[in-house]
């Protein structure tokens, strides 16, 4: 680890070795470390529910503190990750992410932003029809925002940002109505201090997951948040027509 930041209370060295489940990265992007002087590949890693940063600065001859160096890992504490090592804890379990991508560091690396797409969040279930149809029971997505402290090595939900199927009702938060986006998506900053949040690949939950429906993109007031999404942050948003295969990075 990099002698200039503080020792991890539980350092993610072996979590590549740990697991035994397939390594996927989902997202890169590069962001500043909480010292305000290293920088960070982050990476999201979906199939372990895991994010993690290795420095992208320093001597690449260096194996101590040197570019590619693994500083610090955050993963979820139930579904596909449970033996991944995690150097933050969640606030609350219920807070986790699960599936992540497009990871951003922002705020001098205080502020996580990842899309969460929930396909291992407990309650979510996929089950075979009767016509061997994949389908989808109790599954949501949502952009979300962490503070990290580095004190405390504790990941507090700051916002979250989740939509309901029924545009035509009422914003509502229950989980069993907002959409489920099973691959994919993204949560950008935007220089007003919004947020582009993309929903690509959604799937109505209840029924096949391939029956996909339209891509959803929102332009995002996260300090409009208070205890839930709200019509409040939603300054605007565009439909356009679902891809086959969407990029969380775009």
């Amino acid at each position: 680890m990099n002698p200039m930041l503080p020792p991890l209370p539980n350092a993610g060295e072996n979590a590549i070795n740990a697991v035994d489940y397939g390594l996927h990265a989902s997202g890169v992007t590069v962001g500043l470390s909480h010292d305000g002087e290293t920088s960070l590949y982050v990476v999201s890693l979906r199939s372990l529910n895991a994010v993690a940063a290795f420095r992208a600065d320093g001597d690449t001859a260096e194996r101590t503190g040197g570019r590619g160096e693994l500083m610090w890992t955050i993963a979820a504490p139930q579904g596909g990750s449970g033996n991944v090592p995690s150097d933050f804890v969640f606030d609350a379990d219920e807070d986790a992410f699960y599936n992540p991508h497009a990871p951003r560091l922002l705020d001098d690396g205080q502020t996580l932003v990842v899309m969460d797409d929930g396909t291992d969040r407990p309650g979510c279930k996929q089950t075979v029809s009767d016509i061997g149809n994949t389908v989808v029971i109790g599954c949501f997505s949502r952009a979300v925002a962490y503070t990290l402290d580095f004190t405390t090595y504790t990941a507090t939900l700051k916002w979250q940002f989740a939509f309901p199927l029924n545009e035509k009702s009422e914003l509502v938060t229950e989980k069993s109505v907002d959409i489920y986006n099973n691959d994919g998506g993204a949560a950008a900053p935007l220089e007003n201090g919004n947020f582009i949040v993309e929903f690509g690949k959604i799937v109505h939950s209840g029924n096949d997951v391939e029956s996909g429906i339209n891509t959803r993109v929102f332009e995002v007031n996260a300090t409009s948040y208070v205890e839930g999404p709200s019509s409040d942050m939603i300054q605007a948003s565009m439909e356009m027509p679902r891809a086959y295969w969407v990029d969380g990075q775009y």
